[in-house]
């Protein structure tokens, strides 16, 4: 696992250096406390984390059910220019969608909400999609899609995900989510 620091500068990114975490040394399933000195030229200081390494093997993870917890948002496109925005998310796998319900007046919405998507294959995909609520028609805040595969996904344990959106090329703003693999009963 190879990390890197940056200073974030108006003008520009400082690169502060980097560490590098050889995952095979952590203890599987428990959280590991590391603190590391920065490396490479500008390399000053000491990194502090916590990680947390889960292997699975998501081959195993077939038809079921996928628990999807939608928490919030935030830093959210601004779509309305005189009224405030009422955003809700919209998620689909394959001919399955749901929606979340609608939270008025604000760019970073609260929902912990939960719904639920069946699967049938490691390779699906969810599409989502956050909307602003009008009286005409709803306007398009941000989506994205995330490949199951790509989330180490393990019965019965929720799995944090940070989605960044997008919208005409832009990335503006994310959704947290929590996704729990439920196999078939």
């Amino acid at each position: 696992l190879n990390l890197q620091c940056w200073d974030s500068d108006v003008l520009h990114n400082e690169d502060m250096g980097g560490v590098s975490i050889e995952i095979d040394q952590m203890r599987s399933w428990q959280s590991n406390d590391i603190i590391m000195p920065l490396e490479g030229k500008h390399g000053k200081g000491d990194v502090f984390m916590k990680v947390t390494y889960q292997y699975s093997d998501f081959t195993e993870c077939a038809q079921g059910l996928i628990q999807v917890k939608v928490i919030s948002a935030a830093n959210l496109r601004d779509t309305d220019t005189f009224t405030t925005a009422d955003p809700y998310v919209y998620l689909k796998l394959k001919q399955q969608d749901r929606k979340t319900s609608v939270k008025n007046g604000t760019l970073s919405p609260v929902w912990n909400e939960t719904v639920y998507l069946h699967t049938e294959d490691v390779s699906d995909f969810i599409e989502l999609k956050v909307f602003d609520k009008d009286v005409m028609s709803d306007d398009l805040m941000g989506s994205a899609v995330l490949n199951l595969r790509d989330h180490c996904l393990i019965e019965d344990t929720a799995v944090d995900v940070y989605v960044q959106l997008e919208t005409k090329h832009l990335s503006k703003g994310f959704v947290y989510l929590q996704l729990t693999y439920k196999s078939s009963i």
